[in-house]
């Protein structure tokens, strides 16, 4: 009880630092109304697709210049657990929208599968797996080799090294969590593995040595946790 009351007062305190604008709310307003309509069957707002993505960025600028939106996109504690997950992966969706080249949009995707590493960090401090961002850090940087693979820049050796050793810190991450051998955690951190990366036929689809290279890496990983969650299981 103790600690929902702290954050209610923390939450009124960025509300109240924040202001947001007139137009912001407006904006915002729409953009949900629109989502709820398709969700829930009502009368959908028609909206043009380049006037939709003027307010949605409108309303993205309007969240970074305030204080919610700052500490939303910054702060390591707003993982997926967090009220304002939402607004920080909104953020995140415009800024690579906005990357203008191939080398940018790897650049902000192995960024963000950093960032997503970071959540993950948090949420195991509290004995918890972060699901949602181990998944979404393993699929960024899959994306990222794939645009990488194509760059004909010096750069690219680089950028690969990188994607390879975000992965195996991910990797780690989900190790430390197996070897906790806590049976409350064993459903969500399977469910962080998965099997995707040897079932699904896209992942056969590599169109460059760098992403063949990081494709291996990441199986070896896959497989390596996988023989540490059976040997977890035997031993119980």
């Amino acid at each position: 009880m103790l600690q929902r009351i702290k954050f209610k007062i923390h939450a009124l305190r960025l509300r109240l630092k924040s202001r947001p604008n007139t137009k912001f709310v407006h904006g915002l307003s729409l953009v949900l109304r629109e989502r709820l309509n398709i969700k829930y069957g009502k009368i959908k707002t028609v909206m043009p697709p380049v006037l939709k993505f003027a307010l949605t960025f409108s309303v993205i600028v309007v969240m970074l210049g305030s204080g919610i939106g700052v500490y939303a996109d910054q702060s390591a504690s707003v993982t997926e657990t967090h009220p304002l997950y939402q607004i920080k992966r909104n953020i995140e969706g415009v800024r690579e929208i906005l990357a203008v080249t191939p080398q940018k949009k790897a650049e902000i995707k192995i960024k963000t599968a950093a960032i997503r590493l970071k959540e993950a960090e948090t949420l195991e401090k509290k004995n918890q797996v972060a699901e949602r961002a181990l998944r979404d850090a393993e699929n960024n940087l899959t994306e990222a080799a794939k645009i990488t693979g194509k760059l004909e820049t010096k750069n690219r050796a680089r950028l690969i090294k990188k994607i390879e050793k975000l992965d195996n810190s991910r990797a780690d991450r989900i190790e430390k969590l197996i070897e906790k051998k806590d049976k409350n955690l064993t459903k969500a951190i399977k469910r962080s593995i998965g099997d995707e990366i040897l079932l699904d036929e896209k992942n056969l689809d590599i169109e460059s040595v760098d992403e063949a290279s990081v494709r291996e890496n990441q199986i070896n990983n896959h497989v390596r946790l996988v023989k540490k969650m059976m040997d977890a299981e035997d031993e119980d």
